[in-house]
């Protein structure tokens, strides 16, 4: 396997693909997303003007076996262009890219456009979402880097233990909180700094909002829409309310979207 190839799929966190897809796709540039079937056609050129030549009959049993799948073209370890399904289709439909005697789709520098390029993992991943993303995929809970919420407003930051029992009370009591936390991090801190309180009770009023957050995501269902999570599927980038709601409620598995670095 080419180095560059190597690296950009070890950063991206892509894996190899099942037994049976090998069946169709063999080669050693052919890897999907974790956890997902969304095939990864991956090819790499160190031109300065880069070229690529991609098999036509591939790209037929892609269509054919795939839902969706992304052709990869690398011009470094991480950067390149990609293109979805849907795109390579319009591409070969309009005639850009050529067939040529070896059978090869034939791919040039000057058919390749800024919309389709990436300069970095994180872009790379932005590209990915605005063509549809890699789906929904399921992690296992007990695989997440689950940190619990800490205050750092003061000198000695306090870790927030929330109870089982004190969510379970107030899904009892109704008492649920709409507002996410980052989404509405300035507000909540003026509730919790609101007449001049003290540390007891700012502290009070900060793992109140946990509990209660918690409750109405268990209540409304909301817990269910995917966290999203880094590539490497352990780091969770928003969504942990969502994951202590399917802790209580003795999920092992959540759904989640892979966002990048």
């Amino acid at each position: 396997m080419e180095q560059e190839i190597k690296t950009f799929v070890t950063e991206i966190g892509a894996v190899e693909l099942s037994p049976e897809a090998k069946k169709f796709f063999n080669r050693d540039n052919y890897f999907k997303f974790p956890n997902t079937q969304t095939l990864l056609i991956t090819k790499i050129s160190r031109s300065k003007k880069p070229f690529y030549g991609v098999d036509s009959r591939v790209i037929e049993v892609a269509d054919e076996k795939c839902p969706n799948y992304f052709l990869i073209l690398l011009s470094s370890n991480k950067s390149g262009w990609i293109f979805s399904k849907r795109e390579i289709s319009l591409q070969i439909k309009n005639g850009f890219w050529r067939v040529a005697a070896d059978k090869n789709h034939k791919i040039n520098y000057g058919d390749l456009i800024n919309k389709y390029s990436f300069s970095s993992i994180k872009q790379f991943f932005e590209r990915v979402e605005q063509r549809g993303g890699k789906g929904v995929v399921r992690i296992k809970i007990s695989d997440l880097n689950i940190v619990p919420y800490a205050d750092i407003s003061f000198p000695e930051p306090r870790i927030v233990n929330i109870a089982d029992e004190e969510i379970q009370k107030a899904v009892n009591e109704k008492r649920f909180d709409k507002r996410g936390f980052q989404s509405h991090l300035a507000e909540l801190t003026n509730e919790w700094n609101s007449g001049n309180a003290d540390y007891e009770e700012y502290i009070r009023r900060y793992t109140k909002y946990h509990i209660e957050r918690i409750a109405y995501l268990i209540e409304s269902g909301l817990w269910k829409e995917p966290i999203a999570v880094c590539a490497d599927l352990k780091t969770i980038k928003d969504g942990l309310h969502r994951v202590l709601a399917a802790k209580f409620l003795k999920e092992s598995e959540i759904e989640s979207k892979i966002i990048g670095d």
